[in-house]
């Protein structure tokens, strides 16, 4: 009984150690994920596609805005990122047209 007495403060110090290990394990993979993910993106813009914003939020979804002169051009840039393993689901929402003639778009994954 004396011995576990002795133990216990150790394993509850390896038990925090191992809670800490595992949340930082979590955070590099969650950062490397965001990483792949911009890098796919960065790939994928087409010269045409002008984003304003991209964020990650933390249970992974991506919501892009930018602008393009053309709807079409939006949609063709939705469908790429269909095709990627990155953006299964994508789609184009909040589209409208400004004075300007440029188009602006919202795609969330």
């Amino acid at each position: 009984m004396r011995r576990l007495t002795v133990i216990q403060p150790q394993i509850a110090n390896l038990e925090k150690a191992s809670t800490k290990i595992c949340h930082h394990q979590e955070t590099h993979r969650n950062q490397d994920h965001s990483l792949d993910v911009m890098s796919e993106l960065y790939d994928l813009v087409p010269d045409n596609i002008y984003l304003r914003s991209v964020t990650i939020d933390e249970k992974g979804a991506v919501n892009i805005k930018g602008t393009s002169s053309a709807m079409s051009e939006v949609f063709s840039f939705v469908t790429s990122l269909e095709n990627s393993k990155y953006f299964k689901g994508a789609s184009a929402s909040n589209t409208s047209s400004r004075k300007e003639g440029n188009k602006t778009f919202r795609i969330l994954k």
